[in-house]
């Protein structure tokens, strides 16, 4: 096996929603996603709030992919939908969110 197959292995498996998945609530169903959070401060000239961003990764069909600028409930709580896209073989959903 090459090196570029080994790489492309250990990917996929990082990737996997059954290794490295925790179940979340999203919009009331839920699922089992990988989710990535940051938090940083907000890029214009509102000091003292942050934007925190989470991003969703879960297998292709466990739920129907929201319109971006939506509000979703996640977790309990109201996000924005920032974008949706598909990444190597998983639907991927990014979420922000104000935070004062």
């Amino acid at each position: 096996m090459s090196l570029r197959d080994h790489m492309q292995a250990d990917l996929a498996m990082m990737m996997s929603t059954n290794e490295f998945g925790e179940e979340i609530t999203l919009c009331g169903a839920s699922i089992v996603a990988i989710v990535d959070l940051s938090r940083e401060p907000a890029g214009d000239d509102r000091q003292s709030v942050f934007v925190e961003s989470a991003t969703l990764r879960i297998a292709e069909g466990a739920v129907l992919l929201p319109d971006v600028g939506r509000r979703v409930e996640f977790n309990g709580e109201e996000w924005i939908v920032g974008q949706t896209e598909d990444e190597d073989g998983l639907q991927v959903i990014h979420l922000w969110r104000d935070l004062a």
